[in-house]
């Protein structure tokens, strides 16, 4: 809960007006815009606005009114590989290369029955009119001589606009009744072009890309009553209200032209969004092109989250001799709906089919970094996938909570605080009642595998799956939540101060407390909504141009994707603190505490249907998914991620505290923290259903339990303000220019957040004799369709093997920030490795921000009608002052996507059940060794921004 206390009217009439301004001609250059040649990025942030507060009625009647506004159009570089204009036209005869060797351009076409094999120009009359549209979705390259292969950059400049207003009323009914009313409404817009990699749902190329819009308001009423001269009581209404709107901005007719030219399978009359739809994804990208976000091609618009919340609450003290007691009761009211994601109801991409697949066709042959090859050549058959509709879940919940508290005051140097809180959280329901969830214990191994209901447990009262044919019942649960509700929630708080010497100059304290929360609700509840029966699905292979298909599997109503435990928990966490504070001198303080967590029962998510350990190793070698699936306890089915509320975070911390004042009301107070925090799920995850921070093993959760994705082991906070001399005993002249001037500097030093470097479940491949061909000597590439460790997990939480005694840190480039020999995959077992998970730090964080103000009270102003307490500030601040770099953004943590080798003789002896121990990777030159990554594995790709100056006017009255 965050109380807010906004300012309210008096009797006097009291306001103020403000300006800061920033401009890129007083600013610094961002590091990537200098590296790649864009300029530095524009800024013009124009922030202003005012307040006014007074009396409607004397004594009886205030106002408060305050109004922002904010514009601001900021530049942020984008950088990335894209394809010449030759290639994108078909040619791809002359490949590009970075100054490092590695190849920039697709690789050869290697398939002899291609049409532009013998030249690697694709015939004019074989090119794909679909792909040739489909890949403006690439910007043209704009940078002549890179570096390395990004040879597109831009700065892109993004429009931000911010506007609040804010009004509030007090009345005095009677001595012993005030009430107030206090109404907030916000309006925030990020048009086109985005912020990218602030916001989510768009890659980086600016071709197609969506315009954000979050509006909000909140409404507060609250009456409170004095009784007698030793309590009061507060009794309060609230409501708030949250939109978060993503429609298309640039680029609607080429999605437009995208979608006509690739239709869809099921009609655009099934779907939320029609016609405007988002083009079809590409997970994974075209290889070899990337933005500056990463590879993955999509975009997210329209999309629509809000949130609506109710609450009335009643907070009633009173002071008993040396007893303050607190007792309150809050009840809440919300409503969430949230689309589970446009793109859902878009064409999914995955790649050329196999030359030998049902659909055939002019396959490049080259199944690594071949793919626009293969988009730009007609008849070429692509694997994919397609949902007829959006599921769009309607969520609605319940909380309720009291508490009852005593600080009590044990002797004149003693307080103890005693408490408890009782919280009820009601689990989530849907309104219309449009969830399911998989439960092992319903699931009947004798059904066929196209029945999409077996398994499914559905709220009571409901049968979704009436009407559908061949489909099971499913199980009624006990309630509408799929979830028991908790009831036994009492959480105790106990802690005490102790002023050791009554003096006041040192003190003892501690607390110790347990807090119940309730959980965001988006990712199970998103996951829920997309659960069979209610989305028909269909897959199999088509042409990107018209509406042939082949290898379809018949339209189904889906199958489980998502279940919830069903027993009755609720996250919380246990905290604790000792600390002792010392004063050293006068105005000079020292503490020194310990703080401490226990995070428990906390959501987290793992595959209910992972392979049977043992069958991990045949499930990794498999062929295609269906023979996974076999390998699964619930072998009609693929992966199904169970969401579970039993992970578990620890934090420990030595945390110091040093504050002195000295001349002039001069102050400085410096921190520093020493900390540890490790967790076996994602602190950080925001993801609306399955992720990379799935448990790796159901069965072996310890796996997991490691420094957490938040975990910053040391951080540094220093604040100074200095007031310089005030120039009293001067004349007028030099005490208004000189005198009066006051300086701030924060310095800021922590540790990068700890990151685990991961591999894409199905993302390594291996050679091996083609199947499909008479020719011994013929090699096709194999991925492992079980992934590479055979549990059949669809997210990349794989990881390779960390390299004893070697150093995470690199050194040798300012942006690079994980020492990519520190891991190997070589002496990985294939099916058979569980890599426990390990971390290496991220960026760190370096900055000094610097600010010098004068207040002015000249008496012009203080004897006019704006009165005695009128006057001017004056400011001027920098942000990053010594421009140093402050990487930042989604560091790429996937070690590495390619080929693997185990042995040296891949044509008699391929990776196999029998020889999967990894010996060697491919290269960048394409031989096999011991090491390789990703190209950008470890290395930054964004900054906070260089350094920025503030200028500001601030006038009281």
């Amino acid at each position: 809960v965050v109380s807010i206390i906004t300012r309210g009217g008096s009797n006097e009439f009291h306001g103020s007006l403000f300006y800061f301004g920033r401009n890129d001609a007083l600013n610094s250059a961002d590091y990537f815009a200098n590296l790649n040649g864009t300029g530095k990025n524009a800024l013009r942030r124009n922030d202003f606005g005012g307040s006014l507060g007074g009396p409607i009625v004397k004594d009886k009647v205030f106002f408060f009114f305050s109004q922002e506004w904010n514009k601001e159009i900021r530049g942020q570089s984008r950088f990335g590989s894209v394809p010449t204009l030759a290639e994108r036209g078909g040619d791809f005869s002359n490949p590009r290369f970075a100054s490092n060797g590695q190849r920039c351009s697709p690789d050869p076409i290697q398939n002899p029955a291609h049409p532009g094999f013998a030249t690697q120009i694709i015939p004019q009359a074989s090119l794909s009119q679909a792909g040739l549209t489909l890949v403006q979705l690439l910007p043209t390259p704009n940078v002549a001589n890179p570096n390395g292969c990004n040879n597109w950059a831009q700065s892109a400049n993004s429009p931000i606009d911010f506007r609040e207003s804010n009004i509030r009323i007090d009345g005095n009914l009677n001595d012993n009744n005030k009430i107030f009313g206090r109404y907030t409404q916000d309006d925030w817009t990020n048009a086109t072009p985005i912020l990218t990699g602030n916001l989510w749902g768009d890659d980086a190329f600016p071709t197609v890309e969506s315009s954000w819009a979050q509006p909000s308001k909140q409404l507060a009423l609250k009456l409170t009553t004095t009784l007698g001269s030793n309590a009061i009581n507060e009794v309060s209404f609230s409501y708030s209200g949250n939109r978060i709107n993503v429609d298309p901005g640039a680029g609607g007719d080429l999605n437009a032209e995208i979608n006509a030219a690739i239709p869809g399978f099921f009609p655009d009359s099934e779907k939320v969004n029609g016609v405007n739809r988002p083009h079809p994804v590409f997970w994974g990208g075209i290889a070899p092109f990337y933005s500056s976000s990463g590879s993955d091609l999509w975009t997210q618009a329209p999309f629509r989250n809000s949130l609506d919340i109710y609450s009335v609450r009643n907070d009633y003290s009173r002071v008993m001799g040396n007893h303050t007691i607190k007792a309150g009761v809050l009840f809440d009211k919300a409503a969430k709906d949230e689309d589970s994601g446009p793109n859902n109801e878009s064409v999914h991409f995955f790649g050329p089919a196999s030359c030998c697949g049902a659909g055939g066709g002019n396959h490049s042959g080259n199944w690594g970094n071949g793919m626009l090859q293969d988009l730009l050549t007609d008849n070429t058959f692509f694997g994919f996938d397609e949902t007829n509709t959006m599921a769009v879940g309607q969520n609605r919940y319940t909380n309720f909570e009291a508490y009852i508290g005593d600080s009590w005051k044990i002797r004149p140097n003693i307080t103890l605080e005693l408490g408890a809180r009782y919280s009820v959280f009601f689990e989530p329901t849907d309104a219309r009642d449009r969830i399911s969830g998989f439960s092992p214990d319903a699931y009947d191994p004798t059904r066929p595998a196209t029945d999409p209901c077996n398994g499914l447990v559905v709220p009571r009262g409901t049968n979704p799956c009436s009407g559908i044919p061949g489909a099971s019942t499913p199980i009624e649960f006990s309630n509408r939540s799929l979830r028991e509700n908790s009831y036994m929630n009492f959480a105790p708080r106990l802690g005490f101060a102790w002023d050791v010497f009554s003096d006041g100059k040192m003190a003892i304290r501690a607390g110790f407390g347990q807090f119940f929360l309730r959980e965001r609700t988006s990712p199970y509840f998103a996951a829920l909504t997309q659960n069979s029966p209610f989305t028909t699905f269909i897959a199999g292979e088509r042409l990107l141009d018209g509406t042939q298909f082949a290898g379809l599997t018949a339209a189904s109503n889906g199958s489980p994707r998502f279940g919830l435990s069903p027993e009755a928990a609720v996250p919380y966490s246990l905290q604790f603190n000792f600390s002792v504070g010392r004063q050293l001198w006068e105005d000079t303080v020292i503490e020194v505490g310990y703080v401490g967590n226990r995070a428990r029962k906390q959501l987290t998510h793992n595959d209910v249907n992972q392979v049977i350990e043992t069958n991990r190793s045949a499930a990794a070698f498999s062929t295609n998914a269906n023979d996974v699936n076999s390998f699964r306890p619930y072998s009609n089915y693929g992966s199904i991620y169970q969401f579970e509320r039993n992970g578990r975070a620890d934090y420990d911390s030595l945390q110091v505290l040093f504050r002195t004042r000295f001349t002039s009301k001069s102050q400085l107070q410096m921190a520093y923290t020493a900390s540890k925090g490790k967790a076996d799920f994602g602190l950080n995850d925001s993801s609306g259903g399955s992720s990379n921070f799935a448990v790796l093993d159901r069965n072996n959760r310890s796996l997991d339990f490691a420094e957490s994705d938040i975990n910053r082991p040391h951080i540094f906070v220093a604040n100074l303000i200095y007031n310089l001399p005030s120039f009293r005993e001067s004349n007028g002249w030099v005490r208004a220019l000189l005198g009066g001037w006051e300086t701030a500097a924060i310095v800021r030093v922590e540790s990068g957040n700890s990151l685990t470097p991961n591999l894409n479940a199905t993302g390594l491949s291996y050679l091996a004799p083609n199947l499909g061909t008479p020719d011994p000597n013929d090699l096709e590439s194999r991925t492992f369709s079980g992934g590479i460790d055979g549990f059949g997990t669809g997210v990349a939480n794989q990881r390779p093997i960390r390299v004893e005694g070697a150093s995470c840190s690199i050194s040798g480039s300012k942006e690079a920030f994980i020492n990519p020999n520190a891991f190997t995959l070589v002496g990985y077992r294939i099916g058979e490795q569980q890599t426990r998970k390990t971390t290496c730090g991220g960026p760190p964080t370096k900055n000094i921000d610097f600010s010098i103000f004068k207040n002015f009270s000249p008496s012009w102003l203080t004897k006019s009608f704006f009165g005695e307490g009128a006057r001017i500030q004056l400011r001027f601040e920098m942000f990053n002052a010594f421009n140093t770099p402050q990487f930042g953004g989604n560091l790429p943590i996937t070690y590495y996507n390619g080929q693997v080798q185990c042995g040296n003789d891949p044509l008699n002896n391929p990776c196999s059940p029998t020889n999967n121990v990894i010996t060697a990777v491919q290269q960048q030159d394409g031989s096999f060794g011991p090491n390789a990554r990703t190209a950008n594995f470890g290395v930054a790709n964004s900054t906070r921004g260089g350094r920025e100056i503030q200028y500001a006017l601030k006038f009281y009255f």
